[in-house]
């Protein structure tokens, strides 16, 4: 319900002491998650203790500032994991299922790069662990972004489609400088590949906060639209 002023209204409130540790309920589950890690954590020995503990850059001894275009390229991808997340919830509640189910496969997509990405899964873990070798277990992943884009093209094409296409076209680059090699110079090379990539971390993340902040746009437009008249007409 609108006010005189026609601004919709804040209902959001005040909670008494005793509501907040029921409003405060969603912290147990996630606290009891973090305090089993940290169980687990503190059975090992000391020095896997400290490995899984310390900073990575301490415990390799190497400089602050080591490795940190891979940290960027981590944070771009969580924050298109957020932002997709939120989407979707927002998506819920407005009952817009298809952005919804875009918006949540999206961001199980990225999560699992997210952490393939952090973990080095594709060329430490599956290689080491499965029969598949490195180049195999990139070729899955990128078959499953692939399969992704396929089932959720119309949703795409409803967005800025251009941002995700040279995104996609950066991280597709970097594979293949990777997989092909053969540069003369290591150092070009280098910097070739990780240069490609984040920048399409970076585009893949932009897509995803514009077609968020899209997505809640085109849905609150008419509430908004209906809040503007109201005023004039005020």
């Amino acid at each position: 319900m609108q006010s005189l002023t026609g601004e919709i209204p804040d209902r959001r409130h005040r909670h008494p002491v005793v509501r907040q540790f029921l409003v405060a309920l969603p912290l147990l589950p996630v606290w009891i998650g973090g305090m089993a890690v940290m169980a687990a954590i503190a059975v090992q020995r000391e020095d896997l203790v400290h490995e899984l503990l310390l900073d990575a850059n301490d415990v390799a001894g190497v400089k602050w500032y080591a490795g940190i275009v891979t940290y960027l390229a981590v944070l771009s991808w969580c924050t298109a994991v957020v932002s997709a997340c939120w989407g979707a919830w927002f998506c819920r509640l407005a009952q817009r299922r298809g952005a919804m189910g875009f918006l949540l496969s999206g961001a199980l997509i990225t999560a699992y790069v997210l952490a393939d990405d952090l973990l080095q899964l594709h060329a430490e873990f599956i290689p080491h662990h499965t029969p598949l070798p490195k180049r195999a277990a990139e070729a899955v992943l990128v078959g499953v972004v692939g399969c992704w884009l396929v089932w959720s093209r119309r949703q795409i094409l409803r967005t800025r489609w251009l941002v995700l296409v040279v995104a996609g076209a950066a991280l597709v680059v970097s594979i293949l400088i990777d997989a092909l090699g053969g540069w003369g110079s290591p150092r070009l090379q280098l910097v070739a590949e990780d240069g490609a990539k984040l920048l399409g971390t970076l585009g893949w993340a932009t897509y995803f906060v514009a077609t968020t902040a899209d997505i809640v746009r085109s849905t609150l437009s008419g509430p908004l639209e209906r809040v503007s008249a109201a005023s004039v007409r005020g």
